[in-house]
């Protein structure tokens, strides 16, 4: 089952602080959850797709982050 809104809780978390090495890793959580909206969609699983779209906006949001001159390790 898909409804595990636990399962990117880090990247939601605002406090969340990325190391700019861990970008790779940011890449694949980010095709991650592209690939599983497409497959939400096709389910029609709408609280998935919603939930996702959440992640991925945080996601989003921490790569904005990494881009910043005060991004690194906390």
């Amino acid at each position: 089952m898909w409804a595990r809104v636990h399962e990117h809780a880090c990247v939601r978390c605002p406090f969340l602080r990325l190391d700019p090495a861990q970008t790779p890793r940011l890449d694949i959580i980010e095709a991650n959850t592209k690939s599983r909206i497409t497959e939400a969609r096709g389910h029609q699983w709408l609280g998935e797709v919603a939930a996702l779209e959440e992640s991925l906006r945080h996601i989003r949001a921490k790569r904005i982050q990494l881009q910043s001159p005060a991004a690194g390790p906390t």
